[in-house]
């Protein structure tokens, strides 16, 4: 009796308890949808708006700008921006956004050009906002962690994302169509560190540079595209470096700019390349398809970081390969070449100047890709120039070179190298070891 009391009052409480549960769940449930639903929202319908608290915002309508100063500002912490696909049109002489950290280091705002997801949504929609005729499409100063993305800034004035002694930022899906003339430049980062430019775009006839990067450091491009759609190649370049050390470019395309890929980071540091093509003419006098400029830590010349440069490809250029380290004896440079191609050269496939303790292997030079022969001219596949004792090229193998006056050429003593290959050439080589 005892017993079958005990169990009665155990499925009793059973029930209560699964009563409870379920009530307690319910209620958890509204809650969070309640939560969800009534999230407040900052509506923004009109230019010189400033976000100076964390929340959500969303812009409800395309809106015009009117003065010099930014038709969106924000300064706060954790502020999200939906720009639900309008567009904001500048005056010419404005920033139509700005994230800016005023009163200290802003952290963690995001600036989408999509719409804002509603409720419950599977999907979002990623059609970008525009942003046109402004002088600066996006200027992100002293920020970290910011994130923009899907925006089209057609034509500005003067620069399309500027990026200022920010930390972290990551900019993707954004787009710089530039008309024809247009002097302005992409992307612009300076004095940051850690930023990553990813799946974006500039288009424009060559006037300026496309992405530029100055004194920043651990920097990431990747799946950037630089196009000349008015194809006059006259100017520019696609990829520019300067004084900044270990950035990284990979799967970067630039074609029709008069250079390709320019790292001039003179000392500053080491650079990574990987995977990136640069297609020029040959017709235009110094141009490079990857100039690299002294890319090695002159101020800690034991440093472990060391440039690379691996399978990227020229197409085009007077110059495929141009490397100057400088010739600072004290300063090894320990530079990795490793299955780059150059192609279609007006001149030199690949000019190494005062290599150090270089490594070249599985590089491959073709001054003639259709004719499959020597068409006259002063043509090289590899230019060494002073590479003296001091400078031993130690790993120089596996390289090949076709089609050009000279396949190898060394300019000062003599190279060693394993499995070299020179074919087609008036000259196969000077001073350097061939196989083949």
């Amino acid at each position: 009796m005892r017993y079958r009391t005990r169990r009665l009052l155990t499925a009793a409480t059973l029930t209560l308890l699964a009563v409870a549960c379920a009530g307690a769940l319910g209620a958890a449930k509204a809650q969070a949808a309640s939560q969800h639903s009534t999230t407040k929202v900052t509506k923004i319908s009109a230019c010189g708006f400033v976000a100076h608290k964390a929340g959500t915002y969303e812009l409800t309508q395309s809106v015009a700008d009117s003065g010099s100063g930014a038709c969106i500002t924000i300064t706060a912490n954790n502020v999200t921006l939906y720009l639900d696909s309008h567009t904001i049109t500048g005056t010419g002489s404005d920033t139509c956004l700005v994230v800016d950290g005023v009163s200290g280091m802003s952290v963690k705002d995001t600036v989408v050009g999509g719409k804002m997801p509603k409720p419950g949504a599977k999907t979002k929609s990623m059609k970008p906002a525009t942003l046109t005729n402004c002088h600066t499409g996006l200027a992100v100063t002293l920020t970290s962690g910011a994130t923009a993305s899907y925006l089209n800034m057609v034509a500005p004035t003067s620069t399309g994302v500027f990026e200022e002694s920010a930390t972290g930022a990551n900019l993707s899906h954004i787009t710089v169509p530039m008309h024809l003339g247009n002097s302005g430049a992409g992307f612009v980062l300076e004095g940051g560190a850690d930023n990553s430019v990813t799946n974006s775009t500039v288009n424009y006839d060559g006037s300026n540079d496309a992405f530029i990067a100055v004194e920043e450091t651990g920097d990431t491009f990747m799946h950037d595209t630089v196009n000349d759609p008015y194809s006059s190649g006259s100017a520019g370049t696609g990829f520019f470096e300067a004084a900044s050390s270990r950035d990284t470019w990979s799967h970067c395309t630039t074609s029709g700019q008069f250079n390709g890929f320019n790292f001039d980071s003179e000392g500053s540091g080491p650079v990574t390349a990987t995977y990136d093509k640069a297609t020029g003419s040959p017709a235009n006098s110094h141009s490079v398809g990857f100039m690299i400029t002294g890319a090695f830590q002159q101020a800690d010349s034991a440093s472990s970081f060391h440039t690379l440069l691996s399978h990227n490809k020229t197409i085009g250029f007077q110059t495929g390969f141009d490397d100057e380290n400088g010739g600072i004896p004290s300063t090894p440079v320990a530079e990795t070449w490793t299955d780059n191609t150059a192609d279609n050269y007006g001149a030199v496939g690949f000019l190494i100047n005062h290599p150090t303790d270089y490594t070249m292997t599985g590089n491959i030079a073709d001054a003639n890709t259709s004719g499959k022969k020597y068409k006259g001219g002063s043509t090289y596949g590899f230019a060494l120039v002073s590479a003296a004792p001091t400078f031993p090229f130690a790993r120089f193998a596996n390289n090949q070179a076709y089609d050009s006056g000279y396949g190898f050429y060394s300019a000062a003593l003599p190279v060693g190298g394993k499995g070299n290959i020179a074919k087609r050439n008036a000259i196969n080589s000077v001073g350097v070891e061939i196989t083949g």
